[in-house]
């Protein structure tokens, strides 16, 4: 058994894993290795059954998510084929690749959306689901490059056998609406967890090697042969800060779990660490010592933190955030942005989707004056950019 939650209804959902047939009440869940889904009635009745079947054993990292409307995401990584069964049985075959899959099923168990990313040297993987606006954020470890499920080219190719880390945003109809990747130069990481924060943000927590270089630019080096690195970003992808977490000779994250404040995490390490900071633990370079670690989820406050953090490890993007006044906010109809000081030339607003929905690129005062009265309520994303393009402000908008 993986998962057990229970919905609004009092109706119970069950995920685990099978390495072979498996019935539950006289039903086939599944009919070879897998990954199922059963929804059961208040009763203990099933109400649907789903199912994610490979051939191979390497299936694994699978999850199960419930969504506000009821609905319920599925992922996790294969080898070489993936089946979803249901009532109307849906087959994927793969045939040199390693893969992660996302699939979306509603309350009634339909099948939404199924999605594939492929890459012949696949590694660890995470997904986690915002509570406020159902984005879903994804990111894996790889080598070599991504391949779309029809083959098509969707990262560059790599031939350093360096891994590297994606990240993505998709929306809740499944489309992608962003995606960034980390990892260049002599290092290697790997992705643990991601988990999806206030505001849309989200943490990921991975281990690495030597020195990576991220996409907003900015340096990482581990000090060991292995330490934890974190990295937070916004929802467009924007990274907002990244902090390495603690050196040792050999040092490695395993989980974490978020709160408004504070990140508290586990891992392990072999030899010498600086978890705690300004302080020495004596391990072992034969066995493992595991810890339990308690910080702040801003690097700027870093007061009352129980792991190792010092300010000069941390890389913070060069985005200005907030220079522009929006009013009202949340708003109905006539929305005022003033700029400041700022020299902006363009204006743009997203939905969630990414689509855009208003654009200015003629801006030539300092308050712009916006009827949206026509927009469905709904979360909106302003874009100000300067003469040359380059973003200067980014906010959310909440259309009553």
């Amino acid at each position: 058994i993986a998962n057990l939650k229970i919905d609004k209804d009092f109706n119970i959902i069950l995920s685990g894993y099978s390495g072979g047939k498996l019935s539950i009440q006289g039903h086939e869940v599944t009919s070879g290795q897998g990954f199922f889904v059963t929804k059961f009635d208040p009763n203990g009745s099933i109400i649907w059954n789903r199912s994610i079947s490979s051939t191979r054993e390497d299936f694994k990292n699978n999850t199960l998510t419930e969504l506000s409307d009821n609905g319920i995401l599925v992922s996790g990584s294969f080898e070489k084929d993936i089946s979803l069964q249901g009532d109307d049985s849906v087959e994927l075959q793969q045939s040199e690749n390693k893969g992660y899959y996302m699939a979306r099923f509603s309350q009634e168990g339909e099948v939404d959306w199924f999605n594939i990313v492929q890459s012949e040297d696949f590694l660890s993987a995470s997904t986690d689901v915002s509570d406020k606006s159902n984005l879903i954020f994804n990111s894996f470890s790889f080598k070599s490059q991504i391949l779309n499920l029809d083959g098509s080219v969707a990262s560059n190719e790599y031939s350093d056998n360096m891994s590297r880390m994606s990240i993505s945003c998709y929306s809740n109809d499944g489309v992608r609406l962003w995606n960034k990747i980390e990892g260049d130069l002599n290092g290697n990481i790997e992705v643990q967890r991601i988990k999806a924060i206030l505001e849309d943000r989200i943490v990921v927590g991975a281990h690495f090697n030597g020195s990576i270089r991220l996409s907003n630019g900015d340096l990482i080096t581990s000090s060991g042969q292995n330490d934890i690195v974190f990295i937070c970003y916004d929802e467009f992808g924007e990274i907002l800060w990244a902090d390495i977490q603690g050196t040792s000779s050999d040092e490695y994250f395993a989980d974490m779990l978020i709160d408004n404040d504070s990140i508290v995490y586990v891992g392990y390490f072999y030899g010498v660490s600086t978890i705690i900071e300004n302080e020495n633990i004596d391990g072992s370079s034969d066995f493992p010592v595991e810890f339990i670690a308690k910080r702040a989820i801003n690097p700027t406050d870093l007061q009352g933190r129980g792991a190792s953090t010092t300010r000069d490890k941390i890389h913070f993007s060069k985005k200005n955030i907030n220079n522009v006044t929006i009013q009202p906010n949340p708003f109905s109809d006539i929305l005022h942005i003033s700029f400041g000081n700022l020299e902006i030339s363009k204006v743009d607003i997203m939905n969630h989707l990414g689509q855009i929905v208003y654009f200015n690129n003629e801006v030539s005062e300092d308050i712009l004056n916006i009827n949206l009265a026509n927009l469905k309520s709904n979360m909106y994303i302003v874009r100000c950019r300067d003469k040359n393009g380059e973003v200067m402000d980014i906010q959310k908008l909440i259309k009553l």
